[in-house]
């Protein structure tokens, strides 16, 4: 990064110093071309003096280049440091006095009245009062009522049924069993293996060189001028490198393995089997039939008759009466209110 600064920096300085004296041979003084074919000072500038034909010319020019020092340099500053300092100011304050004044006030004395006041009250008067009414009363009768009763009569009686004998029989059964058995076989698997391989590959380096150029360029007189740079050319090289790689090798190897099997096997036994034979039995039963026969008996009906009565009851009325009594009524006594003297 510093050696691109400076290179920057370089290039700018030329350029300064260029330009500057193309500034002054314009403006101050002559312009001559110091060229092989010209060397005599014109005033109407280098087309006017120097033909088209002119070879360019190699100048060799100084460049300041500028340096970094560290140097000392002494300067005055200003610094500020406290200081207590005192001064003497007025302050008012509120300081509290006492004062006796004279105010006048009115009062408003309470008086007590009598007064008659008359007001009307309520009496309850109770009166007794009957009237009639009709009520429905029950009465139980019995009367004979007739009904038919079905009476049970039970006979005797033989029926045949079929009954159903259970009795157990051996037979005899044939099954299969899966008996159990083991064998050897032989089979193989794959094994892979991991073994190392060198191998040579090209690979591309980046390299290159500073070289110094010319370059061609015209002034503002439009004058050719060569000049020098150095640029760097970046170049690119090929070597063979060595590297080491793994590849994988699948391999079949036999082994031993053992299978359990089952192979079917017939075998017999007996067994027990429950059956059922059919017979035919008699047995006696008895019989219930329903014979209906009619009976007499007593009831009793609920029935209702009316009948008047008569019922008291009292009825409360409300009487009015007047009647007096003394009451004491205050006078109004408003609030204080102060008066302040004259």
């Amino acid at each position: 990064m510093l050696r691109r600064t400076m290179c920057i920096v370089s290039a700018f300085c030329l350029l300064m110093v260029v330009s500057s004296k193309d500034t002054n041979a314009g403006g101050l003084r002559k312009h001559c071309c110091k060229t092989a074919c010209c060397e005599t000072p014109c005033d109407s500038g280098c087309d006017a003096c120097c033909g088209s034909g002119c070879a360019p010319e190699m100048v060799t020019k100084t460049v300041m280049v500028p340096t970094y020092v560290n140097k000392i340099r002494t300067f005055m500053c200003t610094e500020y440091q406290q200081e207590e300092r005192s001064r003497t100011y007025t302050v008012n304050k509120r300081v509290p006095y006492t004062e006796e004044k004279t105010i006048n006030y009115t009062v408003m004395v309470p008086e007590t009245r009598t007064k008659t006041v008359s007001y009307n009250i309520y009496k309850p008067v109770r009166e007794t009062k009957s009237r009639a009414f009709t009520v429905r009363v029950p009465y139980t009768e019995q009367i004979e009522q007739t009904y038919t009763v079905n009476v049970p009569h039970y006979e005797n009686k033989t029926i045949s049924c079929a009954v159903r004998v259970p009795y157990i029989e051996q037979v005899e059964q044939t099954y299969t069993v899966q008996v159990p058995h083991t064998e050897e076989r032989q089979g193989t698997r794959n094994v892979t293996k991991r073994i190392p391989e060198t191998t040579t590959k090209t690979v591309t380096v980046r390299g290159g060189h500073w070289e110094t150029q010319t370059v061609e360029t015209t002034d503002s007189c439009g004058c050719p001028r060569t000049c020098c740079k150095r640029v760097w050319i970046p170049t690119c090289e090929q070597k063979e490198v060595q590297c080491t790689t793994y590849k994988c090798v699948t391999e079949q190897v036999p082994y031993t393995y053992t299978v359990c099997l089952t192979r079917p096997e017939q075998r017999t036994r007996k067994v027990c089997v429950r059956k059922c034979r059919t017979e035919t039995r008699e047995r006696t039963v008895k019989v219930c039939k329903l014979v209906p026969e009619q009976r007499t008996r007593k009831v009793c009906v609920r029935k209702c008759r009316t009948e008047e009565r008569t019922c008291e009851y009292q009825v409360c009325r409300m009487v009015t009466e007047q009647k007096q009594k003394k009451s004491l009524t205050p006078s109004a006594c408003p609030s204080r209110r102060l008066v302040p003297a004259p």
